[in-house]
């Protein structure tokens, strides 16, 4: 299944950070998180590999896939705002 017109947001990476985020909370379309991963492997080559692994499994899962159980999103939509506030 396709959405027929999907939300896009513009997510900006500098070289000389290692994460970019956009919000919900502050006006974006989208909640996304980015990683530098040039910037996250030079220093910590291990963490950089592991972001790969993940980005793997995230990138496999699609419209197709059944969604999470209502009480699963919202137990990680509140970890992900505790994170975000973090900032």
């Amino acid at each position: 299944m396709q959405c027929e017109s999907p939300t896009i947001t513009r997510l900006t990476m500098r070289s000389d950070f290692s994460t970019s985020c956009s919000s919900r909370q502050h006006g974006a379309n989208l909640n996304t998180y980015g990683f530098n991963v040039d910037f996250i492997a030079e220093r910590n080559p291990m963490l950089a590999l592991e972001l790969l692994k993940l980005w793997r499994q995230a990138s496999a899962l699609s419209m197709d896939d059944p969604q999470a159980h209502e009480e699963d999103y919202r137990v990680a939509e509140d970890g992900m705002r505790r994170l975000s506030d973090l900032k």
